[in-house]
């Protein structure tokens, strides 16, 4: 019998908390040697099914990873050998001890002898349900991509949505919601497909899956049961709810700026036979950034927009802006009663979103949570804004990252 008084580990492995110990604090019984003895055995069959597989990769592996493999292994023997060799009136602290080295040391030899394309599946197995609950349940991270939500919002804002909230209080007119586009259009209902698209979205076509809708921000301004109507009041858009004219502090006020924006890097569109990410390939486009005309280019207070970018009239050589306050057709529509499940939505910059007035109610299935903080923010059309503190490494820190919009609550 080992004194366990005298018995010194032949290895140097700390025990500590983990989760297999966490199991056995609350599963394993080992309240005297008898007990101690039955979970070691339990243990080590276990084991004995995986030591030939243990010992076949440290033999196939470097120097280094062999001797971890061994070390290990050495341990685990050494600690059931402890318990085995244990005398009557031992400890019952020096038998749990040296059971939870035993359970340590073979988790650590199953994880890091594992297949990588297992560790992978069981990866995916593990986090792909947790991502979809969290996305789906509670919290959404979104990125602005257009204007639409000005100034409440930038492009470039990266925001927070409760996804809870809705769960126990209802939706309240004037809040800024998140929803996916009402327009789009899903893979039949019942496909691998349409399940990917709704609850993940990237698109991975070498699998056959494709990219959902894209996410849009709106505010609510009409509620099921609410009547709603769109008038020009001396040659100015305005919105009456209820029969009842909206004060509409957020609107934006200010005039709309045309100008191009280059995103992506590359001029090809495929390697090979494999075409290139969108978001990948070199291209230009023409977009509306609010634009404050009482302050030159350098010191706009929204958008760091460089005047060669800004577009012309080719006829007077002025900036093409587009004013609030300036009424179009959508703006006049004959009073709507909202239905149950629909709400009548609309973006804070008029004059540059696709909303209720153009595609008609949202229906309360598209609706994800409450629009609740802007998390940070970057002055950037790029997909990811990795890619604008490669193209721009200084002007990144001090024009491109709005610092003053890290952390902000949307009101």
């Amino acid at each position: 019998m080992l004194n366990p008084a005298n018995l010194k580990a032949q290895h140097n492995m700390t025990s500590f908390f983990s989760y297999e110990k966490f199991i056995c604090f609350l599963f394993v019984k080992i309240r005297n040697l008898d007990e101690a003895k039955l979970a070691a055995g339990e243990l080590n069959k276990k084991y004995a099914a995986k030591k030939e597989a243990f010992s076949k990769f440290a033999k196939s592996s470097n120097e280094k990873v062999s001797k971890e493999i061994t070390d290990l292994m050495e341990t685990f023997d050494s600690s059931i050998a402890a318990i085995r060799e244990s005398a009557p009136g031992t400890p019952v602290a020096f038998l749990k001890d040296r059971y939870y080295d035993a359970i340590s040391a073979f988790k650590i030899l199953k994880t890091q002898t594992k297949p990588v394309l297992q560790d992978w599946f069981e990866t995916l197995i593990f986090v792909v349900p947790v991502v979809v609950i969290i996305k789906t349940f509670l919290l959404g991270t979104y990125h602005i991509p257009t204007g639409s939500a000005e100034n409440t919002m930038l492009v470039g804002d990266r925001i927070i949505a409760n996804k809870l909230v809705y769960w126990f209080k209802p939706i309240k007119r004037g809040e800024y919601i998140t929803c996916n586009d009402p327009m789009f259009e899903y893979a039949p209902r019942g496909t691998i497909n349409f399940y990917w698209q709704k609850y993940l979205g990237l698109g991975i076509p070498l699998l056959g899956l494709s990219a959902g809708p894209t996410n849009w921000t709106k505010r609510v301004i009409a509620l099921p049961g609410d009547t709603v109507e769109g008038r020009i009041e001396d040659g100015k858009p305005v919105i009456y709810v209820n029969n009842e004219k909206l004060n509409e502090p957020y609107v934006n006020t200010y005039p709309l700026l045309v100008t191009r924006k280059t995103t992506g890097f590359l001029n090809a569109r495929d390697v090979g036979s494999l075409p290139l990410p969108g978001f990948l390939i070199k291209q230009t486009k023409t977009v509306r950034y609010t634009y404050d005309p009482n302050k030159p280019f350098g010191q706009q207070p929204f958008y760091d927009i460089d005047e060669k970018d800004a577009l012309k009239n080719p006829f007077t050589g002025e900036l093409m802006l587009k004013w609030p306050k300036q009424a179009e057709y959508q703006d006049s529509f004959p009073k709507i009663i909202v239905p149950e499940g629909k709400y009548w939505v609309m973006g804070d910059s008029r004059r540059n979103s696709a909303d209720s007035r153009v595609w008609g109610l949202l229906d309360e299935e598209h609706i994800h949570g409450r629009a609740s903080f802007i998390l940070y923010s970057v002055d950037s059309e790029e997909w990811i804004w990795p890619f604008e503190l490669i193209k721009h490494p200084i002007d990144f820190w001090t024009k491109k990252i709005r610092w003053s919009r890290f952390f902000n609550w949307i009101k």
